[in-house]
């Protein structure tokens, strides 16, 4: 299911995504507008829900890191 979402990730929303990060997936949720932007992400095991690891960073950042 969760391999299903991250495929779908650019028709989920424009501010909201989800992408892999290992074999956790990550949730992410764009804040304001382009260059003046906050990403705020949830990184979560699927295999359990939880939450690993929360973060609010400049968003152009949070982009250009998860593009390579």
């Amino acid at each position: 299911m969760f391999g299903y979402l991250c495929s779908q990730r650019n028709s989920i929303s424009k501010s909201m995504g989800l992408v892999t990060h290992g074999e956790n997936i990550c949730v992410y949720i764009d804040l304001g507008d382009s260059a003046e932007g906050w990403t705020a992400s949830y990184v979560i095991d699927p295999s359990t829900g939880i939450l690993i690891s929360h973060h609010v960073q400049d968003g152009p950042k949070f982009h250009n890191k998860i593009k390579g």
